[in-house]
């Protein structure tokens, strides 16, 4: 059973779909399907009901840009795509250092901005957070720049986060709310959208093909 259809795009502009079930993460290459392979960590461990979101980031380690992968039960993984230069990587999936247990995830002024947050330390559950990392940086969560906000005032759980335009859109089961982009100190300012209607249907959320509109 799918659980994830997801795209990786490169730095010169490939993209590559990539599919994945609760139990395997595959990407399409020139026609066929090439399994990923799990290296030094824990896999996902979710079920056929944990759905698996994903976004892409530019990671100046390698040079490349990274798919992260979350799905609500698990640390988040990421895969630096096919193109790597050093080519045993291509098809290994890692830990996101430093990366938290997330709902979904978007990426917006160069830095991945996850929602519905679980502390990995304490099993803590923070239904309506909103946690960032360091603009550039996509693996530094606790230096300046890096951040989390919980909106306290949203009804309902933390569902889908999307990024339109020069803002995100954030869903709960209950209302949409948006957040822009302001600078430092605070980095994001969040403001209910929709107060009469969320996202309660994971899978039934997303951006149109022009990237204009949450459908």
């Amino acid at each position: 059973v799918v659980v994830g259809a997801l795209i990786n795009g490169t730095i010169v502009g490939l993209q590559y779909q990539v599919a994945a079930s609760a139990n395997t993460i595959a990407y399409l290459n020139n026609g066929s399907w090439t399994t990923l392979v799990y290296s030094g960590n824990t896999p996902f461990t979710g079920n056929e009901t944990n759905d698996i979101f994903g976004a892409s980031v530019y990671l100046p380690r390698i040079d490349e840009n990274i798919l992260i992968m979350v799905n609500d039960v698990d640390t988040a993984q990421v895969w630096g795509g096919p193109d790597r230069t050093d080519a045993s990587q291509n098809t290994i999936l890692t830990s996101l250092i430093q990366g938290p247990v997330a709902r979904d995830v978007a990426v917006i002024n160069n830095r991945p901005v996850f929602w519905n947050v679980g502390d990995t330390s304490t099993t803590t559950r923070f239904k309506t957070r909103a946690q960032w990392t360091v603009r550039g940086d996509p693996e530094d969560e606790t230096t300046i720049g890096s951040g989390s906000v919980d909106l306290v005032d949203m009804r309902g759980e933390g569902t889908r986060i999307f990024t339109l335009d020069d803002q995100l859109v954030v869903g709960s089961t209950k209302e949409i709310w948006t957040g822009r982009v302001v600078g430092d100190p605070f980095i994001f300012d969040f403001q209910p959208l929709v107060r009469t209607q969320g996202m309660p249907f994971k899978r039934a959320a997303a951006i149109d093909l022009a990237g204009r509109d949450v459908l």
